[in-house]
């Protein structure tokens, strides 16, 4: 991402607030799926709560917390030193981090993630898990493609 440092923490901090803000968001209102679903075809609307990390694997909390802190940092890290490699990789990362946080928040505050989508035979997840998918897809067409920033 060009230009200085401040201004990259800025954009960080505020995806941050406003991606895992929303998610956030989404799970507390969606907390009255505890006691029933919703079922929109292929689409349905549950209550989970995900003891594990991502595809539900199961870790104690202390390890799944100090793996996820262990990641992040190392996500941000790479935010930080990216040079413009990639929007997509720069993208990548903030959608990465944001989702990651958003979950981190959930494992520390609950002991568990708030997950509440199911479609088909997919893991049951929410909108962090899509950020983070998103995220490492962009992640690597940035890192296989790297077109950089172009001045307008």
């Amino acid at each position: 991402m060009p230009g200085n440092k401040l201004a990259k923490v800025g954009i960080l901090l505020l995806a941050i607030l406003l991606l895992g803000g929303l998610d956030q968001w989404l799970k507390y209102s969606l907390s009255w799926l505890e006691q029933r679903s919703l079922n929109w075809g292929v689409v349905d609307l549950i209550w989970y709560k995900n003891p594990g990390i991502a595809f539900s694997i199961n870790l104690s909390l202390p390890v799944a917390v100090t793996l996820i802190i262990v990641l992040l940092g190392v996500l941000i890290r790479l935010f930080w030193l990216s040079r413009g490699k990639s929007w997509a990789y720069d993208l990548g990362l903030i959608l990465a981090v944001s989702g990651g946080i958003s979950n981190l928040w959930d494992k520390l505050v609950f002991g568990f993630v708030r997950d509440f989508v199911a479609i088909g035979p997919l893991p049951i997840f929410n909108l962090a898990d899509v950020l983070i998918f998103a995220g490492v897809l962009l992640i690597i067409r940035g890192a296989i493609y790297g077109e950089r920033y172009q001045k307008i």
